[in-house]
């Protein structure tokens, strides 16, 4: 039989033991949960053989945050998905596919009064231009060695309770050097950069430039 001290320290030691495993379950959980839906991949290579069928993100919070080509005149490309920051996942109804785009320029550029790029030429795009800012997350392309390509973008949002707060600003943006498949033929451009537009030069676009912005968090700042 166990004194009145004993059964004490018994009560302690098992309460203590029962606190531990539920703590240690809810922070494995929380973890689980974290990662759950991160990404950190690359797509299927395509190009206009066989049809040039699309290739996107696969998730509804990753976009396209890296690049890749092989092949003679870039023929073949790639994009590497990464989730995103800020709990923030894309607005299915601003997903759309930009008009094919290549090196061949008329000359003949515009801007818009409004948007985010209010820019536009022949040898470039850049997702949802003359509106908030959007993200690059799949691509297709069309004509010998991939030459004609169109993005597929969507615009980031946040839930939180119930109501939708879009990505308005973007920060850090430029246009990168020209890049192809003979100068490493693979780009990278780490956390939170993401890729907004690309823009071609040389034969077959086979260089290319990519407009590069650090999201935001839209959350509303709590008032105290």
């Amino acid at each position: 039989m166990y004194s009145s001290f004993e059964l004490k320290n018994v009560i302690s030691s098992c309460c203590f033991f029962r606190v531990a495993l539920v703590f240690n379950a809810f922070v494995v959980a929380a973890i689980v949960a974290k990662n759950a839906h991160a990404g950190h991949y690359w797509t299927q290579w395509v190009s206009e053989e066989h049809g040039g069928p699309p290739v996107s993100c696969s998730a509804s919070n990753e976009a396209s945050a890296g690049f890749a080509c092989s092949g003679n005149y870039c023929d073949n490309i790639a994009i590497l998905c990464n989730t995103l920051p800020f709990n923030l996942t894309l607005n299915p109804a601003s997903v759309y596919w930009t008009p094919s785009f290549s090196e061949e320029d008329s000359g003949i550029a515009s801007q818009s009064s409004e948007g985010w790029y209010r820019n536009d030429g022949d040898t470039y795009e850049v997702c949802h231009r003359s509106a908030h800012p959007g993200l690059v997350i799949g691509t297709r392309c069309k004509g010998s060695n991939c030459d004609n390509i169109s993005l597929k973008c969507a615009q980031p949002i946040l839930w939180r309770y119930g109501k939708q707060y879009p990505v308005r600003r973007v920060k850090n943006c430029g246009w990168t050097g020209w890049f192809s498949e003979e100068r490493q033929g693979i780009v990278e451009f780490g956390s939170n950069r993401y890729i907004t537009g690309v823009r071609c030069q040389g034969r077959y676009c086979d260089n290319k430039q990519f407009y590069v912005c650090s999201l935001t968090d839209p959350a509303p700042r709590v008032k105290w």
